[in-house]
C-alpha cells in the first residue's frame, strides 16, 4: 500500500471507520464508501488513488468517484482479515 500520495494524487480510504482505524494507511482521507454521495466535495485532488476492503466496495466508489469528475489512477484492496 502507498504510505505517502505522490504528487497530486490523493490517496482516498473508502473503507469502513472501523476497519481504517485496525489498519490505517498514513496520508489518506477515510470517507467510507456509504458516505461518498454525502462527501466527495471534501475531495480537493482531481487524481485519486482508492483504498478499499473488497473489489465490491473497489468498484462501487470508482464508480461514484468517475460519475462526479474524478480520475481514478489506482486502487488498493486493503482486506485486515488477510
Amino acid at each position: 500500500m502507498p504510505d505517502q500520495p505522490a504528487d497530486g494524487i490523493m490517496v482516498l480510504d473508502l473503507r469502513a471507520y472501523n476497519e481504517s482505524y485496525k489498519n490505517p494507511v498514513a496520508g489518506a482521507r477515510n470517507i467510507p464508501v456509504a458516505y461518498l454521495h454525502r462527501y466527495y466535495k471534501e475531495i480537493h485532488h482531481k487524481h485519486i488513488h482508492v483504498i478499499a476492503s473488497s473489489k465490491v466496495q473497489r468498484d462501487f466508489g470508482i464508480r461514484v468517484l468517475k460519475k462526479k469528475g474524478f480520475q481514478v489512477k489506482g486502487c488498493t484492496i486493503a482486506n485486515i482479515n488477510a
